[in-house]
């Protein structure tokens, strides 16, 4: 009879015991932690002998950062083009996105990286025959979409 009542009590024991469901995997989540963070990115400044190697003339917007003399960002209404260790970076212009004076754009995407343009249209600080100078930020993403540059500064508008 206590073999019996032992062997009751642990079969109640057992049943009680029930395993808890696991916690759900967020695979979003381990895939972006398998990426690590961001690898920030420094932009090459944009000077005459650069523009004139890579012919970038043209009506666009142009971004300059604050505290520098050259550029940062040229951009048309065809593509956009950075300079990352001495070699051209372009993205395509997004024609979905928000038009710009001069025919660019506010988006650009490119394989590696994506370009997002944005002035204070409002805000005009210069008016000249053929520039506009705006306020604003440069915004450039990876291929993950994922903020590795991000800077404030003056938009340069014009023919």
């Amino acid at each position: 009879m206590r073999l019996l009542a032992v062997a009751s009590l642990a079969l109640a024991l057992t049943a009680c015991d029930k395993p808890e469901d696991p916690a759900p995997v967020d695979i979003e989540q381990m895939n972006k932690d398998a990426l690590g963070p961001p690898v920030q990115i420094t932009l090459d400044p944009i000077n005459f002998a650069l523009i004139e190697k890579f012919d970038l003339f043209g009506a666009g917007c142009s971004f300059r950062p604050e505290g520098w003399t050259d550029l940062a960002i040229i951009a048309n209404d065809q593509e956009a083009t950075i300079i990352i260790g001495g070699e051209a970076v372009q993205a395509a212009a997004d024609a979905g996105s928000r038009e710009l004076p001069y025919g660019a754009r506010a988006e650009y995407d490119g394989l590696s990286q994506a370009f997002e343009l944005n002035l204070d249209e409002g805000e005009q600080l210069t008016e000249d025959y053929e520039v506009s100078t705006y306020s604003g930020t440069l915004i450039v993403r990876d291929d993950q979409d994922r903020v590795v540059y991000e800077q404030t500064g003056t938009y340069e508008c014009g023919a």
